[in-house]
């Protein structure tokens, strides 16, 4: 993967996420200030063929599903990683985004519903909001690998 410290992420599986992550990725690189733009998704030649990402991956393990985002992200191509859902995209320069991470090894934005219908965790006081899985940025660390890994394992636990 390519050798920048700082950049964008698309995991994207299936056509029509792939399409959406195109479409994002166009859109979205006049903000990202010759920052590489990756994407890892199972529609490799599609995407390649576009010209909109700068390095396309094959996804290790696409089950078209949510769990792609999640076990793609283990393994970050980036020093700093901007993940971005292939339905987002940079609207602004994306340099005040890198500098806010600050030494957190993990950033996100709240979600933009206070919670998913259907869903209560009465653990979780409602003070606090869900943060957007699909705006998240990454240090690559051993931390960071953890934490993705837990959340994997924790998704396949709520999904069986």
């Amino acid at each position: 993967m390519t050798r920048a410290l700082q950049g964008i992420l698309y995991i994207a599986t299936g056509d029509r996420h792939c399409g959406e992550a195109v479409v994002s990725a166009r859109r979205s690189r006049s903000f990202a200030a010759e920052r590489p733009i990756v994407l890892i998704t199972d529609c490799v030649s599609e995407a390649k063929a576009s010209g909109a990402f700068d390095e396309v991956c094959q996804h290790p393990d696409p089950m078209h599903g949510y769990r792609d985002k999640i076990s793609a992200m283990v393994r970050l191509p980036f020093a700093e990683t901007l993940f971005l859902d292939s339905d987002a995209r940079l609207t602004a320069p994306v340099e005040a985004v890198f500098q806010a991470r600050g030494c957190a090894d993990l950033a996100a934005v709240q979600a933009p519903v206070r919670l998913p219908a259907g869903w209560r965790d009465l653990e979780v006081p409602r003070l606090f909001s869900e943060m957007n899985s699909g705006v998240l940025l990454w240090k690559r660390s051993r931390k960071q690998r953890a934490l993705v890994r837990h959340w994997l394992r924790l998704y396949d636990r709520l999904q069986a």
